[in-house]
């Protein structure tokens, strides 16, 4: 390789690393934010994949900087429950970003192929979730059921796929078959021929090209950049990557995100089977378009199959809710100020869950030693 090359091929390599330092020092310093797009800096797991296709992304979003706008204004109310929810099981904050992609945050979208929600779940990968497709309510719509259904098969795609995340957002958009079909395509194709320059005296002359030493390059470590995959999906990945490097630090992409507190501004309610929906609306004192808007599972005018379900509302009329309708519990995670002498084990046996999951909310270690007066986050046992 020429001295040229090699000097360019270094500069490139320590812009990278400069980036990528730039992009873990700014999440460090925005961890602990009050604002929920600092909260989620703090858990982003895919910020330091490089590619051509996420700059592509990056640059078509920041063309159209309405897109950001739109995504953050319909995520609102539902952005810190989706949060908690990916925070609970231990999951990258990036998957917060699919609803993004797949729906634009629009709870009651329905594309072509009949998928559905927030997380555009088709009905047969519905079914096989556990979610019910009934008259008068489809759990694709609800914003509790789907993204919990939604999480689970991200994480058994991410089992399916060894770890690789790439190839799981892939799978969650083409199925986990298309993709397989495409790694073992990929495996038997041929390496592609080296790139040829034809000498510059005799440039007409095909006879006389000689390959060229390939310019050394970062190796994407994910099989997914060199599948053949359908398009969407193909932008699909790259998209979600651009969004948390934006997401990670968007001064600089010459973009801003509204700010959003990191406040619950939706509260689950658990109701018993024998709870019907009009009354349940009844109780709330909400408006019936906003019950409908948090709960777009739920069919107006049509009453649901008699079962448990699980509401979402404003704190005032998740009160009310729980307050006037028998057997209706309000869920929601807490703040547990230690006492002197307690453990881990201790806290989390008194509140049934386990100590494991404890100290993962926490960030702790599960022999961590507690400081009397510290803060710990509790989520329900179920």
């Amino acid at each position: 390789m020429a001295a040229s090359q090699k000097n360019q091929v270094k500069t490139r390599q320590i812009g990278r690393n400069s980036v990528a330092s730039a992009r873990k020092g700014k999440r460090k310093s925005v961890a602990n934010s009050k604002d929920l797009w600092g909260r989620m800096r703090g858990r982003l797991a895919l910020t330091e994949v490089e590619h051509a296709r996420i700059e592509e992304q990056i640059d078509y979003l920041k063309r159209h900087p309405g897109y950001i706008q739109l995504f953050s204004q319909r995520a609102r109310p539902f952005l810190h429950y989706l949060v908690e929810q990916v925070d609970r099981r231990g999951l990258p904050m990036d998957l917060v970003l699919v609803p993004m992609v797949e729906s634009a945050f629009e709870p009651t979208a329905v594309s072509p192929k009949q998928a559905a929600g927030l997380w555009q779940i088709i009905p047969t990968t519905g079914q096989e979730q556990g979610l019910l497709l009934a008259e008068g309510y489809d759990g694709r719509f609800d914003i509790h059921t789907s993204t919990d259904a939604a999480l689970e098969y991200l994480r058994y795609l991410n089992k399916l796929f060894k770890g690789d995340w790439l190839l799981t957002l892939a799978a969650y958009n083409a199925g986990p078959g298309a993709v397989q079909e495409a790694m073992k395509a990929s495996a038997k194709a041929p390496p592609p021929p080296p790139p040829v320059s034809l000498i510059e005296t005799q440039p007409a002359i095909a006879a006389l090209a000689l390959p060229t030493p390939p310019v050394a390059e970062v190796e994407p470590q994910s099989p997914y950049w060199n599948l053949k995959l359908p398009r969407e999906t193909q932008d699909y990945v790259p998209r979600i990557l651009a969004l948390s490097r934006i997401v990670a630090d968007p001064a600089a992409y010459g973009l801003r995100l509204p700010p959003i507190g990191n406040q619950p501004y939706l509260f689950r309610v658990d109701v018993v089977p024998e709870t019907r929906i009009p009354d349940a609306l009844a109780a709330t004192g909400i408006a019936p378009e906003e019950f409908f808007r948090f709960n777009p599972g739920f069919r107006p005018g049509v009453e649901p199959p008699p079962r448990a379900y699980k509401l979402l509302l404003p704190l005032e009329q998740a009160r009310n809710l729980a307050a006037n309708i028998p057997g209706a519990r309000l869920v929601a995670a807490n703040r547990y100020t230690v006492k002197k002498g307690e453990t881990l084990t201790m806290i989390a046996k008194r509140h049934g869950v386990p100590s494991q999951k404890l100290a993962q909310w926490n960030r702790l270690n599960v022999d961590s030693v507690l400081k009397a007066g510290q803060q710990l986050i509790v989520y329900p046992a179920s």
